[in-house]
């Protein structure tokens, strides 16, 4: 019997962004994430995050955030990352597992906790969530379409082929 992974490519095509379901919070529905498969590992904000027995206790999203309950959420820690930013910035991060349902599929994650208040999607989807479940195609923005500035819309009406 070999060890080789089958490759069979995921059936389902997702863009850009999508809307994402928490599984067992029923306030936690349609919240947008982007998708990148260029980060490792999916990231999630959080805040007031607190650490004590390798027991993450924090609050999903923050309170100038649309998404913000204030509802404390407990997981066991399973690991640390350290995580380069698009600007070099290194940090270490703490990662839960979270149940999140993506397309329909219901997905066991692990996020990154870090404070995306800067960010225009409150949570980033990795690679290795998609692995397996997803194919990006990256000329479609995706379900859950959020626009910085009003010019990046255009970025997916435009072609580059010669």
């Amino acid at each position: 019997m070999s060890n080789m992974t089958s490759n069979k490519l995921p059936d389902t095509v997702i863009g850009v962004s999508s809307l994402v379901d928490f599984v067992g919070y029923k306030n936690l529905k349609d919240i947008p994430a982007r998708i990148d498969t260029g980060a490792r590992t999916s990231s999630l904000w959080a805040s007031d995050i607190k650490i004590k027995n390798k027991v993450a206790t924090f609050k999903l999203f923050g309170p100038e955030s649309n998404y913000y309950t204030g509802k404390v959420v407990r997981k066991p820690v399973v690991g640390t990352r350290e995580v380069t930013s698009s600007t070099g910035h290194e940090q270490t991060r703490y990662v839960v597992n979270m149940s999140v349902k993506l397309h329909g599929k219901r997905l066991n994650a692990k996020f990154t906790l870090s404070d995306r208040s800067t960010q225009t999607y409150p949570i980033l989807i990795g690679r290795n969530t998609l692995r397996g479940n997803f194919l990006v195609d990256s000329g479609d923005p995706g379900e859950a379409m959020i626009y910085k500035y009003p010019d990046e819309a255009k970025e997916f009406t435009e072609s580059e082929a010669l």
